[in-house]
């Protein structure tokens, strides 16, 4: 009995590693794509315009 509820709750930790690893490049990414369109919003903002016109 003891066996059977082992197994059937068993942790396969390199799926758990793989849903982690997952988890932290999508964190990553979206980091990422605020900070450069923050950094796009502020090049946009202080170009000189008439040397680069919309």
């Amino acid at each position: 009995m003891m066996d059977m509820i082992l197994h059937e709750n068993a942790i396969d930790f390199n799926s758990l590693e793989r849903k982690i690893y997952e988890y932290g490049c999508n964190v990553a990414c979206d980091f990422l794509k605020d900070c450069f369109q923050k950094l796009d919003t502020m090049l946009m903002k202080s170009r000189d315009k008439a040397i680069y016109p919309p």
